[in-house]
């Protein structure tokens, strides 16, 4: 079972969508304001055992982002791995 999580950031907006899709179908989606983003985003790798993540988006922007998801990963889940593709 391939899961992943698809995050669509908009830099203006003050709500971001974060989807979790497994084989293709999509089972969650969540809507979170970008101050939580990190932390909703981190619930969901736990909740779901997801390694896998893409985020769309301004790339400066999202890269900010991924970098800010991979920094509390890894001080909350350091033995796993984290992939993140910007798209």
């Amino acid at each position: 079972m391939a899961k992943k999580i698809i995050g669509l950031l908009q830099p203006f907006d003050l709500k971001q969508n974060i989807y979790v899709y497994e084989d293709g179908n999509k089972i969650e989606i969540i809507e979170t304001k970008v101050d939580n983003f990190t932390s909703e985003m981190l619930q969901l790798i736990n909740k779901y055992k997801i390694e896998d993540i893409e985020l769309a988006g301004p790339k400066k922007y999202t890269k900010g982002i991924g970098t800010k998801v991979q920094e509390e990963y890894i001080k909350n889940y350091s033995n796993n791995n984290l992939n993140i593709k910007y798209i």
